[in-house]
């Protein structure tokens, strides 16, 4: 039986549709100051950092890439939601793997919290990413760099999924589809 008030959509659909979370609706509305019901880079790290999660303007507009569907150059009120349970997740895993409660990573801490993300990397390619995201050289991550990292490796991830159509772990390419790949 359809219900009149969700244009056709049978009852049990209404029941299983997701009630978004009311804070994170107000953050959101109160942050798009042009009330387009999208927020652009700048509206969004304005957020963040008022959230307590700093991050660059660099950092910002990666996060929009990785999250913005559309591809609008912003993010709707649903995008930013899965951005947040994304960064909640990110802090979480933080927090899991900071055992001496030191406020960074070390190189192994980060070793065992990628393995648990389920990516298989080497010694070598961890110290690779360290050489990256440790930008003051100090042999550790601070929460903003372990951010980075995770965008950084939830977009490598997409951008291998792409071309690993065969889902078997390994891809083949020339050199201009690898810069094509390493530029989104």
């Amino acid at each position: 039986q359809k219900h009149p008030g969700m244009r056709g959509q049978p009852r049990m659909q209404q029941q299983m549709m997701p009630q978004p979370n009311p804070q994170l609706l107000q953050w959101f509305q109160f942050v798009d100051k042009d009330r387009s019901g999208k927020i652009d880079p700048t509206e969004l790290q304005t957020a963040l950092n008022q959230a307590g999660v700093s991050v660059s303007p660099r950092t910002a507009v990666l996060m929009v890439r990785m999250f913005d569907k559309d591809r609008s150059g912003q993010i709707e009120f649903n995008e930013f939601a899965n951005l947040w349970t994304f960064i909640t997740t990110c802090q979480q895993s933080f927090q899991m793997y900071d055992r001496d409660r030191s406020g960074t990573l070390s190189r192994q801490e980060i070793h065992q919290a990628l393995t648990q993300a389920g990516f298989q990397l080497t010694p070598q390619s961890v110290q690779g990413l360290m050489n990256v995201f440790d930008t003051e050289k100090r042999g550790q991550l601070k929460y903003s760099q372990f951010l980075d990292l995770c965008m950084f490796m939830g977009t490598a991830r997409s951008v291998f999924g792409w071309y690993d159509s065969a889902r078997c772990g390994s891809v083949t390419m020339n050199f201009d589809t690898f810069v094509t790949a390493a530029s989104l």
